[in-house]
């Protein structure tokens, strides 16, 4: 499957990468480990697999990497991927789903441990501003089934069936060359959070979520980042911003 790469941004991510690179290599996709300055043993873990490998002297964020990642990749295909996910079947759905008239990528389907769909997190909406003040009064987190978060977190959404999508997780998102071309890259002043994900998700831009197995990928550990009390208020600040 050359005609697919695999970037996978890594952070101190020694204890996870090894199984999500097993599971990269055997599905014949070109991989690219990009290191934003592990102080563990995630680049150890990357030379023992021969995995071509970019190593930061400094942690340049995530599109930055990604950047990195798809200049010395040539794959018209290119998925990017968290190092806590494991796949566990074909990527060829992804394909498919990138070459729909007015596509520009495809997300698939992320499932936890138990293999329960991860609702909520791979794929939402674009936030209205009630979503954004409702989200930063945590009120969320103690009504989580109010109709304005069901909307945002897309929680009325069928993950069985393929569906076009407003914002989806960057943790599993396929997306054709042709198109980080024409946007000239990932903004590299964007860091990981909402903000980035809502310039994803610009009107031309149409993303396919193509939720084909429910096994497609095992996510060991959604949700870290979103559990930081800091990242939360930069990821708002940048949604009000944007």
């Amino acid at each position: 499957m050359s005609d697919i790469g695999i970037i996978i941004v890594t952070y101190n991510s020694a204890a996870e990468i090894g199984a999500c690179l097993d599971a990269a290599l055997a599905s014949g996709a070109n991989v690219v480990v990009v290191d934003n300055a592990s102080r563990d043993g995630t680049i150890a873990e990357v030379a023992r697999r021969g995995v071509r490998l970019i190593a930061n002297g400094e942690n340049r964020g995530f599109a930055a990497a990604v950047n990195q990642g798809f200049q010395v990749l040539s794959s018209p295909y290119v998925l990017l991927l968290n190092p806590d996910a494991i796949l566990q079947s074909s990527l060829e759905p992804l394909r498919q789903a990138c070459n729909l008239p007015g596509s520009a990528g495809a997300g698939g389907r992320l499932v936890d441990l138990e293999g329960r769909p991860q609702l909520g997190f791979m794929v939402r909406r674009l936030p209205t501003p009630a979503a954004l003040a409702l989200e930063a009064l945590l009120l969320n987190r103690v009504w989580p089934n109010n109709p304005v978060n069901r909307r945002y977190r897309a929680l009325d959404l069928d993950p069985d069936r393929p569906s076009a999508v407003e914002q989806p997780a960057g943790a599993f998102l396929m997306v054709r060359r042709k198109v980080w071309e024409q946007l000239g890259g990932f903004d590299e002043e964007f860091r990981p959070g909402l903000r980035m994900w809502i310039s994803a998700g610009a009107p031309w831009i149409r993303v396919m979520a193509s939720t084909t197995r429910r096994e497609l990928l095992r996510n060991i550990r959604a949700g870290t980042l979103s559990r930081s009390y800091r990242w939360r208020c930069a990821a708002f600040i940048g949604m009000v911003v944007f």
